[in-house]
């Protein structure tokens, strides 16, 4: 009866989504807006009491996760017949429902997220909610250690195939031919550069410097693609990068580890990411007023990136010192991204160290054995 009882109430929560009376607003009681939040409110996160001594409390919340793991199970079908058959809207919160799962911790929703990132038909607006979602997924196994290439982890993930699918979208919205940039408005350019940090974002929960980085093979160069946006490479990324999306770029550099990847270089990527400081701080600085960018979120933004960085560098010593010589010229540059009156020669100074021949990499490229990007 329970189980008759739960497929009842899934069917009642998700097939209203498709009700034309309810998208269009037709229905005085109901709107998708208290549809979702019911949703929602049916998948909210239980958390197990901290104290083991409230042992009622924490047997009911385990009857609680009991029961919604069941409901997860019954809903996803649902939501794959609305993605199938549905109309965008439709659609698109059929996605947003599968992003909350992954984000409450079920990572078995992957394939189904993945298959609609892979669809070339679908809209770019459903897919936004199948990256988002995709990219909890790597955040879920980032707390338990991320997967190594080739791995699968509980629950079947396939990590690699997840990673090329964001990888490959991403690539292809930085390649907009130039006629069809021209024709872009104002804010489909802005669109275009939203929908791409929701993918770097992704990316950087990854882990990853290459998806498969191994003797018999190399694929899906990420760092390689955050760099060509982080410092917004010349004739490589279609419509230009925002600001925002760049420093969205750096953050998930930050988050690269080369454990998973042999062949990655953080000394030369932390070069490039002294250099995009630099450049970011310079650019703020015909700003005095630090009002026409989110300059100060920036900077807050980047102190997390490079002090998680220099917490991953403890295994590299070599690195970790040039890092950590670096980073004097650094943050006085983020010190003047808060306040035009402190620190105002900090871009210069970094510059002129970033300018010194011993300074520089001796290998440009960020994988060794690379060709390395003249333009940069």
């Amino acid at each position: 009866r329970r189980e008759q009882a739960s497929k009842a109430v899934a069917r009642w929560m998700i097939y209203r989504l498709t009700w034309d009376e309810i998208i269009e607003g037709r229905d005085p009681e109901t709107s998708i807006s208290s549809l979702m939040d019911d949703i929602f409110e049916a998948l909210r996160e239980i958390r197990l009491p901290s104290d083991l001594t409230l042992r009622a409390e924490r047997e009911k919340r385990l009857r609680q996760q009991k029961f919604q793991k069941e409901l997860v199970a019954t809903i996803r079908p649902l939501v794959r017949d609305v993605i199938a058959k549905g109309a965008l809207a439709p659609r698109m919160n059929a996605v947003r429902i599968l992003h909350h799962i992954a984000k409450l911790g079920y990572p078995e929703v992957w394939e189904d997220l993945v298959k609609v990132v892979e669809d070339p038909t679908e809209h770019d607006a459903v897919r936004y909610w199948a990256i988002e979602g995709i990219g909890e997924v790597f955040a879920h196994h980032a707390q338990n250690g991320p997967p190594a290439e080739g791995e699968k982890p509980a629950h079947g993930v396939d990590v690699d195939r997840c990673a090329r699918a964001v990888y490959r979208w991403l690539e292809q919205r930085t390649q907009y031919p130039a006629a069809a940039v021209e024709l872009m408005t104002e804010e489909e350019r802005h669109g275009v550069s939203f929908l791409r940090r929701s993918a770097i974002r992704a990316l950087g929960h990854l882990r990853r410097p290459m998806i498969v980085d191994a003797k018999n093979g190399h694929d899906g160069p990420v760092a390689e693609l955050l760099l060509k946006i982080m410092t917004n490479t010349p004739d490589s990324i279609s419509p230009e990068p925002s600001w925002r999306e760049r420093v969205d770029a750096a953050r998930a550099i930050c988050k690269l580890r080369r454990r998973f990847s042999p062949s990655y270089q953080p000394a030369t990527m932390a070069y490039y990411l002294g250099r995009f400081i630099a450049d970011l701080n310079a650019q703020a600085n015909f700003d005095r007023s630090r009002t026409t960018e989110r300059w100060k979120y920036f900077a807050s933004v980047l102190e997390r990136g490079t002090a998680e960085l220099a917490e991953d560098l403890k295994g590299n010593p070599q690195a970790l010192a040039y890092f950590q010589e670096m980073m004097q010229y650094v943050n006085p540059s983020l010190t003047n991204l808060f306040d035009a009156d402190r620190e105002p020669q900090a871009a210069q100074d970094l510059n002129r160290w970033l300018n010194d021949p011993q300074n520089r990499p001796k290998n440009p490229s960020v994988f060794a054995g690379a060709k390395a990007d003249s333009s940069r």
